[in-house]
């Protein structure tokens, strides 16, 4: 799976912004974003950083497994779901 860099957080925002338009969610990104001043959109970032990580370390016994099912290539899509669901 992916890992993430906190400081690659504002470059998502921004391609997030950009993309809204294709799924028509500009308003939701706008509504969300729009905090006021960089150092709460800085919080706001380093706090969801933060709740990912937590929720990484929690769930880390079902991540490892969905990553070793999705490198092995020879799972289907239904065993990646039963993973997540904990069958």
């Amino acid at each position: 799976l992916m890992q993430s860099v906190p400081r690659e957080a504002r470059g998502f925002l921004q391609r997030l912004k950009e993309k809204a338009a294709i799924f028509d969610a500009e308003d939701l990104i706008e509504n969300i974003l729009q905090t006021g001043d960089d150092q709460e959109v800085e919080d706001l970032l380093k706090w969801a950083y933060a709740e990912a990580d937590l929720l990484l370390r929690e769930n880390r016994a079902t991540v490892t497994e969905l990553t070793e099912r999705l490198i092995s290539g020879a799972s289907t899509i239904g065993d990646c779901v039963s993973v997540v669901e904990e069958w």
